[in-house]
């Protein structure tokens, strides 16, 4: 009887990558964007930290459902954020996902810069 030793082909899984936007928002309403498609590596995926780093806005959450990065919820304060979610792969990899908005005041008629009055006094 021949015995034949089988060998496996170790196989590594795709590079991780998160594709996505998240752009800037009026205070109250939710960030636009802020889906982004997992891809490669091994789930089930994970996040690490709450943000990993910087500070996300205020009001809003984040999830990995399925294959996805979600950022719920409504902002709830006016600011500049940059911050940075880190999504794992079972398989060891690790992909930044780096987000910058601004949560802007909502549009009101008293937002409006008053423009200069302009009088032309003709005394001729």
């Amino acid at each position: 009887m021949l015995l034949r030793k089988m060998m496996m082909a170790k196989t590594s899984a795709p590079p991780l990558a998160v594709t996505g936007y998240v752009a800037d928002t009026t205070i109250g309403y939710p960030l636009r964007g802020g889906v982004f498609e997992i891809t490669g590596g091994v789930a089930p995926y994970s996040l690490s930290g709450s943000p990993y780093s910087g500070t996300r806005p205020a009001g809003v959450s984040v999830a990995i459902v399925g294959d996805e990065l979600q950022m719920t919820g409504n902002t709830t304060t006016l600011a500049s954020y940059s911050w940075t979610e880190r999504v794992l792969s079972t398989d060891g990899q690790h992909f930044d996902v780096v987000c910058a908005v601004q949560v802007r005041a909502a549009w009101t008629p008293a937002n409006l810069a008053t423009p200069p009055s302009i009088w032309v006094n003709d005394t001729s």
